[in-house]
């Protein structure tokens, strides 16, 4: 091993530099001084950065490098792809695919089947104290001090799932694959009262008026679940998604 004053390697995840003060501008940055480490300690590395990032693994669970080649030779889809792009609004993906799928035919982006991703539509766990943390959208860094002494954070909103990794929060995650009936009860829309000058409050969109929900659909930019429910819960109403009748 070859070990020196100064780090070989540094992992640094920046703050968000939030001016209204919902997250806290924390730098952390993860230095490796030994310049010959194994790959494998090199990824248990990263992995320990990404837990003091806020990343959540599984129990036993490790980056590893997967190698994709099946037994028989062949490689699946997904290997054959040079770029794989994932819409995130429309919950769909694109693929390019490389000039010839296993030197045997011509490939073409018609050949692949739509690749569906399902969409978060609450993103919560609560700490054994009872407490709930929610983050509605990208950047709700929300936290907690439970009473049990431990520290507890979430963030991401309904784009990705970022939160403390402990064995005692339970999660109360859910996604889009929940019957309309759910979704309406889940799903919110925070608002300050109709002429602006109200506290902010999150409502469920089960309890918004018709007149609400289209009004945020014509002059809004909902998140893409949160506008589908909307639109979905305007159909089942009698109306169009526009809010008319």
């Amino acid at each position: 091993m070859s070990k020196s004053h100064s780090p070989s390697y540094k992992f640094i995840s920046y703050p968000y530099r939030c001016e209204l003060g919902s997250s806290p501008n924390a730098k952390v940055e993860y230095s490796i001084e030994d310049k010959d480490l194994s790959l494998d300690d090199m990824l248990e590395s990263f992995q320990y950065f990404l837990k003091a990032a806020g990343y959540q693994f599984d129990i036993g669970a490790r980056i590893a490098v997967v190698d994709d080649m099946r037994s028989d030779g062949t490689q699946s889809v997904m290997d054959l792809c040079d770029v794989i792009e994932i819409d995130n609004e429309f919950s769909g993906a694109y693929m390019s695919m490389a000039d010839d799928i296993n030197g045997t035919q011509d490939a073409s982006p018609y050949d692949i089947p739509e690749v569906n991703v399902d969409r978060l539509i609450r993103n919560s766990f609560s700490t054994p104290d009872g407490t709930v943390l929610i983050s509605r959208s990208r950047h709700d860094y929300q936290t907690h001090t439970d009473a049990n002494g431990k520290w507890y954070m979430i963030d991401g909103g309904l784009d990705y799932l970022k939160r403390t990794g402990e064995d005692d929060q339970v999660d109360l995650t859910m996604w889009d694959i929940e019957p309309h009936s759910v979704q309406r009860e889940v799903l919110q829309w925070g608002t300050f009262g109709i002429n602006g000058d109200q506290p902010l409050m999150y409502i469920n969109i089960a309890d918004m008026s018709s007149d609400h929900i289209g009004a945020v659909l014509d002059t809004c930019r909902p998140d893409y679940v949160i506008k589908k429910c909307m639109e979905v819960e305007l159909f089942i109403r009698g109306l169009e998604p526009d809010g008319a009748l």
